[in-house]
């Protein structure tokens, strides 16, 4: 990866000062593996903020790692039960650090969004070091 998750994490600091949701700051910073341009990833994560377009459901940070794998790991339909079980793991994983995996329910407990973005940003950033490519 070009990127170490420090940089990523700055990066994703300096996209949500310009106002840039969770899902898009994650998702935007992974470009050197996806291959996907800002400007593409910013379009297509645009409605994910604020728990899906404001619904306070889930994360977007949770929604960007999904988007992730599914850019990283999916080729054919055989390959989504395996993206949805990572996703699962890593959605447990989640909730298991921070409470719940809704944006309502989050911000209620006081979780800062930028929190959340660095630290999915390492777990994704980890995940792909670690060559778990779940294909």
């Amino acid at each position: 990866m070009k990127y170490s998750i420090a940089e990523r994490q700055k990066r994703a600091e300096e996209l949500r000062s310009q106002g840039y949701n969770c899902a898009q700051c994650v998702m935007m910073v992974f470009d050197d593996v996806t291959g996907l341009y800002e400007s593409i990833a910013a379009r297509m994560l645009a409605g994910f903020g604020s728990g899906m377009g404001q619904a306070k459901e889930v994360c977007g940070t949770l929604a960007a790692a999904t988007a992730l794998r599914g850019v990283l790991y999916y080729k054919s339909p055989a390959d989504k039960i395996n993206v949805y079980k990572a996703n699962t793991a890593f959605n447990d994983a989640f909730e298991e650090r921070n409470g719940s995996t809704r944006c309502g329910e989050l911000k209620r407990g006081g979780k800062p969004c930028l929190q959340l973005i660095k630290y999915v940003i390492e777990m994704m950033a980890l995940e792909i070091e670690d060559g778990k490519q779940h294909n």
